[in-house]
């Protein structure tokens, strides 16, 4: 069960950290989360959360 695991670690840990996406301009979902949170800070999250 534990060789389950890790290897399903690994494979979401490659798909998020290292494999290109098309679909996201060739590039990895860890980057284009890094860019979001770059542009949008928590606490405005949380506020447009309060207001919806």
């Amino acid at each position: 069960m534990v060789d389950v695991e890790i290897a399903t670690f690994k494979w979401v840990t490659r798909w998020n950290e290292s494999r290109l996406h098309q679909s996201l301009g060739y590039r990895t979902p860890a980057e284009v989360e890094a860019e979001f949170w770059e542009h949008h800070p928590s606490q405005e999250i949380m506020e447009i959360k309060t207001h919806a």
